[in-house]
């Protein structure tokens, strides 16, 4: 349990490993508020731990902010005055890359998706296809890929969106994943084929290196560090 003490501010910082599992999540927060008697919580990086935590905090009062976990079912139909989220939640990043990815492929009618199966994959893209339903009429989902998180092999996915032949593929996939499917995808020549968008932001750019697929669209969570690019359009861009 790795501990952070800063006398001179009097300031305990505790850290805990969810693990990405609910079970694990919920008994390190009790752990943290019963035990610990935190003031407050930071975290986690996954929705799906997220929600779980939320029962507990709220039931005894303790305030969390989620600087990751961005499922809008945080903030919306499981309110909580005990939760202050700080970055995009899920309805509002997939309706902003949804209208990005239509501006750029104006004439794209026949999509795929790919998302990590689990509650932020299934927030972003059940919200991609409300909002593209509602932008381009006759618009269709012919597939829908869902790879669970931590997905090491994602060749069957790849195949079989390559095999549907989309106008475009909109994505939900992060971190280590999204780098995973990026470098299994390239050699059957995926982005050159397919318009993608996914969640490129600075830490997957960075891994990537010279592996970033060009031309690619790519979203981040107000990239404000970034310096001025004329490649960067607001939140979304062109790799």
């Amino acid at each position: 349990m790795p501990r952070v003490v800063s006398s001179e501010e009097s300031f305990d910082l505790v850290v805990r490993d969810t693990e990405a599992k609910v079970d694990v999540a919920v008994r390190e927060v009790k752990d943290l508020i019963l035990r610990e008697k935190v003031n407050f919580l930071i975290g986690p990086c996954s929705s799906g731990t997220g929600l779980a935590m939320q029962v507990v905090h709220s039931e005894y009062k303790i305030l969390r902010i989620p600087p990751i976990a961005n499922t809008e079912a945080q903030t919306v139909d499981k309110f909580t005055p005990y939760v202050v989220q700080v970055v995009p939640n899920t309805y509002m990043e997939a309706i902003a890359a949804t209208r990005y990815l239509n501006k750029k492929v104006p004439n794209a009618k026949k999509f795929c998706t790919i998302g990590p199966d689990y509650e932020f994959g299934r927030r972003e893209e059940t919200a991609f296809g409300e909002e593209i339903k509602r932008l381009v009429p006759g618009a269709e989902i012919v597939y829908e890929a869902w790879p669970k998180l931590g997905e090491k092999d994602f060749t069957a996915f790849i195949t079989a969106i390559m095999a549907k032949k989309p106008d475009a593929v909109h994505g939900s996939l992060f971190g280590g994943d999204l780098v995973s499917f990026t470098k299994q995808a390239a050699p059957y020549g995926f982005f050159e084929k397919t318009p993608f968008i996914a969640l490129y932001d600075f830490p997957v750019l960075l891994a990537l290196g010279p592996d970033a697929p060009e031309g690619t669209f790519g979203f981040g969570r107000g990239c404000f560090f970034m310096d001025p690019n004329p490649k960067i359009d607001g939140v979304c861009g062109k790799i």
